[in-house]
């Protein structure tokens, strides 16, 4: 086991490394993420134990968005395995932005963490969707030191631009769908 003292040097000489790069943009396709101070930046690791190290600007508040995909993915992994899951969702590289519709030759999303890939991994989780709702949100309370809840005002701005993420599922579905179709007809062909 390492100390201490280890994790959080590690973490100080990661800090400092990365704090000189400022290229990139903070993401303004929902408005209420634009307005996040693109100069804050910490860094929080947890060990498998539960001992929490961190630096920077820890204190601040911010909206989690794609960092709930990786939790949402082990999760999945968890109740369904790994086999299973790469069934439904590639491990892949997307070769595009996080919000890419295109699939692999499989017809599956290329990784858990675009969305197409996270709304795959949200359909294959136990339970109707109240209760897949209810467990992430635990999910995500159990690992955060401080969950506050929704932001309405982020919840809105995304809401506004859900209509792509619903096209990801209604895309999902039809394959889902189409899959069944032919395993149906393979097993049993209809007579006309």
């Amino acid at each position: 086991m390492r100390s201490v003292t280890h994790y959080i040097q590690v973490i100080k000489d990661v800090h400092r490394e990365c704090l000189p790069i400022t290229d990139g943009k903070v993401a303004t396709y929902i408005p209420e993420l634009g307005k996040v101070d693109p100069e804050l930046f910490g860094i929080a690791i947890c060990t498998v134990d539960g001992q929490m190290y961190k630096y920077g600007d820890i204190d601040h508040e911010f909206s989690i968005q794609s960092m709930s995909k990786p939790l949402a993915y082990a999760h999945a992994l968890q109740e369904r395995g790994f086999e299973f899951m790469k069934t439904k969702v590639n491990v892949e590289p997307a070769g595009g932005a996080f919000d890419t519709i295109e699939m692999d030759s499989q017809k599956r999303p290329f990784n858990p963490f675009i969305n197409s890939g996270a709304i795959a991994v949200a359909m294959q989780l136990h339970g109707d969707m109240q209760l897949r709702y209810q467990v992430l949100h635990v999910l995500m309370f159990c690992v955060s030191t401080r969950l506050r809840g929704c932001s309405f005002t982020c919840y809105g701005c995304a809401y506004t631009y859900a209509v792509l993420n619903k096209s990801y599922s209604s895309q999902l579905l039809a394959v889902s769908l189409n899959d069944l179709a032919q395993r149906v007809i393979k097993v049993r062909p209809i007579a006309c």
